[in-house]
């Protein structure tokens, strides 16, 4: 498998920004248009510097939005209810191949956590109900509000791309430690008209039954992103009817955490397994050796462009426990997982 040269964290932290600013700019078309345009003069950013992730950072998004709120205060609840899976990157995509809504959030929670100290997301299971609450960081206490629309309307979001049809708003409860804005329709429209205000704790309350479902292999906004991640390792899409492209396409678009077996792979590809071994054996390679190929080059982005732990890129990628996966991965590259995640941080 030809892998090209993977993106740092910072890098891929920067294309999550990208993604996130391009979302706020689509929100923000025809006779609003103008406000996005002069909060990146503000922030100190243009439209054409959008497309240099260098000039991104976290503070940078951060000023764009602050400024948007000054002529719009529920923005953040519009951007942060409006990102799909993709626009989290490799995150995304780990999310999408965890095997339950619950592992899928704490993957997404534990990249913010590392990533961000605005705030801390707290995921809690009591009994019947699962809660979701924000802890803002001591310095950003004053932007609390703002922080609670963004984490409780992006979890919801989240959960609902997670979980498709079987998340109803009428099976949540969203509650705020503080008064009914101005722009309360907006919290109307974003949760179903399950938003109270003036409460104890600020927090979103689901069933936690949910966190054990699978997530929602099936859709399209999933497949869409699994499709990116297709291209980002394959490359361009090799010519039709080449079995190792399809082989490795299936392997990296597969739903859940799952490695197919060759048996499920031939079924998927109208084959029968002996068909699709003399196929590969004739193009100079294997089942396995795919299999391994795929979980490298995913291990590999996974190390260099996330936080994910060793174990949970071991689990994601299907091994039975962190050593086994280490062991194959410094075979392969001739480096230890946590070697590669320390050269990388150090820019190599």
């Amino acid at each position: 498998m030809a892998v090209p040269t993977t993106p740092s964290r910072q890098s891929e932290a920067q294309q999550i920004i990208r993604n996130c600013l391009w979302r706020l700019q689509q929100l923000l078309q025809g006779h609003r248009a103008g406000i996005f345009h002069h909060a990146l003069i503000a922030s100190g950013l243009t439209e054409e510097g959008l497309q240099e992730n260098s000039q991104l950072s976290l503070s940078k998004l951060d000023q764009v939005l602050f400024h948007v709120r000054q002529k719009l205060p529920g923005i953040t609840l519009e951007l942060f209810s409006s990102l799909a899976l993709m626009d989290l990157g490799l995150v995304g995509y780990a999310a999408a191949n965890a095997d339950t809504v619950g592992h899928a959030l704490r993957i997404v929670n534990n990249y913010h956590e590392l990533t961000s100290d605005r705030f801390r997301p707290l995921l809690e299971t009591e009994g019947s109900n699962a809660h979701i609450v924000p802890v803002a960081g001591s310095s950003f206490m004053n932007e609390f509000t703002d922080i609670a629309e963004d984490h409780l309307a992006g979890s919801w979001n989240l959960i609902r791309q997670l979980l498709g049809p079987r998340a109803k708003s009428t099976e949540i409860q969203v509650k705020l430690a503080c008064s009914a804005p101005s722009y309360q329709t907006i919290y109307e429209k974003v949760f179903g008209g399950k938003a109270r205000f003036d409460e104890e704790r600020t927090e979103l309350i689901v069933p936690s039954a949910w966190l054990g479902h699978p997530v929602a292999s099936a859709n399209p906004e999933i497949a869409e992103l699994s499709a990116t991640v297709c291209e980002r390792l394959l490359g361009p899409a090799s010519r039709e009817g080449n079995t190792i492209t399809a082989v490795q396409t299936l392997l990296l678009s597969r739903p859940g955490r799952i490695m197919p077996g060759v048996e499920a792979a031939a079924d998927a590809l109208k084959l029968s397994p002996e068909q699709l071994r003399k196929r590969l054996w004739r193009q100079g390679s294997s089942y396995k050796s795919l299999v391994l190929e795929a979980r490298m080059a995913l291990g590999r982005n996974y190390l260099q462009a996330t936080t994910l732990s060793i174990q949970e890129i071991a689990y994601l990628l299907d091994y039975s426990h962190p050593g086994a996966f280490s062991q194959a991965y410094k075979k392969y590259y001739g480096i230890t997982p946590n070697s590669c995640r320390e050269v990388a941080q150090d820019g190599g």
